[in-house]
């Protein structure tokens, strides 16, 4: 089977590998100067990016999550596309693990090496390949994770910069593996539509994996004269319009602006003089304890008065917090009206949000995130937990 090493995150089945930490696309640049020494003679590839504010972040790539176990024991070509500006100064090296998510991620070395020959100074395909010392069996739900490294070869190293490229901007990617096994991959886009039900949770509408089968309905907000962020609400001065999720089946992180895809609204104000637009806010709602804000987007164009499209695209918006998500935990989704960027919100006037209805692009409302774990069923019961500080020494078999 053919692993693409892709930077975008959306990825198809073809082009199964994706770095974690970034979104963008076309034939990506990943080193500079800025590298991690791992000893004397490993450098680290790391990717610079002063906008995002991960300047020193590892490159590291993930596959989708495995659908059915299967064991890799044959060999794996890899094929890394890039070049160095200091002729054989170093050699490309990767290692590829099994990733078991949860409980402290715990990795399985699959195999581990270097290319037989020097990175070239014009860019160009370096193949080789490793064989695992054993085989390796990856159970439903676990990843493979691939890094890579530049290993030295002369005093050269101390002075070059290394390009590792990945995506062509055509679908395709100049740097890949190829193991001789296939296997069975899980899309990690989960795709929640907004529902007027109320059947996971008292006081919120369910966020469903299905969308609805009949007309929009709608939730009215009022604005407020010189409001910054006003809670949208079911009913004019009602109770407050909340989307929640059924309960995770394990644990999933929230860690990226690149797992947003797509975060939308159906949307309109009463009057241009409400000048109110939208922002959207996504919550970690524990079992017990207080809620974490993890993530907010807040939209720059004023509604209009008929009814609009609004919301976000990939990897927009900003991180709150990084946030580890357990078992049990539920996913919350609130929209507010603030005012349009450079405005002050009118009073005395309302917003509607649309939502539940049939169709894509007719009142679906969908929240596109991913990496979110699977929901369990409302059937299957809590995890086992205790308050800090307890435990259960001396309770059990009845004693």
């Amino acid at each position: 089977m053919t692993f693409q090493i892709r930077r975008r995150v959306r990825i198809t089945t073809s082009e199964a590998f994706a770095e974690t930490n970034n979104a963008s696309s076309g034939l990506g640049v990943f080193f500079t100067t800025n590298f991690a020494m791992r000893g004397p003679d490993i450098k680290e590839m790391m990717h610079v990016t002063a906008a995002s504010g991960e300047q020193w972040k590892w490159v590291g790539y993930r596959s989708w999550r495995v659908a059915a176990s299967f064991t890799i024991s044959g060999s794996i070509t890899f094929t890394l596309y890039g070049n160095c500006t200091v002729a054989n100064s170093g050699r490309w090296g990767v290692r590829l693990v099994k990733r078991t998510n949860g409980g402290g991620d715990i990795e399985t070395l699959i195999c581990e090496g270097v290319a037989t020959t020097d990175i070239p100074t014009t860019s160009g395909e370096t193949v080789f390949t490793l064989t695992p010392d054993v085989p390796v069996t990856l159970a439903p739900e676990e990843r493979l994770y691939l890094r890579v490294f530049v290993h030295r070869q002369s005093a050269g190293f101390d002075t070059s910069t290394y390009t590792f490229r990945m995506d062509s901007g055509a679908g395709n990617s100049v740097s890949r593996f190829v193991t001789v096994e296939n296997v069975a991959l899980i899309n990690d886009m989960t795709t929640l539509f907004a529902r007027r039900t109320s059947a996971l949770m008292s006081g919120f509408r369910d966020l469903l994996t299905t969308m609805g089968s009949s007309a929009t309905t709608f939730a009215t907000v009022n604005t407020v004269s010189g409001g910054t962020e006003v809670p949208w609400t079911l009913t004019a001065g009602g109770a407050a319009l909340q989307f929640i999720t059924a309960r995770f089946r394990n644990a999933w992180v929230f860690d990226t602006l690149a797992q947003i895809w797509i975060m939308e609204a159906l949307a309109r104000e009463s009057a241009t003089a409400a000048n109110a637009t939208l922002r959207l806010k996504m919550f970690k709602r524990p079992p017990v304890g207080a809620e974490t804000l993890v993530w907010t987007y807040s939209n720059t164009i004023e509604f209009g008065t008929t009814l609009a499209g609004y919301g976000c695209g990939q990897a927009q918006g900003t991180i709150n917090n990084v946030t580890q998500f357990v078992e049990d935990d539920r996913l919350v989704i609130r929209p507010y009206v603030i005012p349009a960027p450079a405005l002050t919100m009118g009073g005395s006037r309302t917003c509607e949000f649309h939502y539940d209805g049939p169709a894509v692009d007719g009142g679906a409302i969908r929240f596109q995130i991913l990496d979110l774990a699977p929901f369990k069923a409302d059937s299957e019961p809590d995890r086992e937990w205790l308050p800090s500080g307890m435990s259960l020494n001396g309770l059990g078999n009845g004693q």
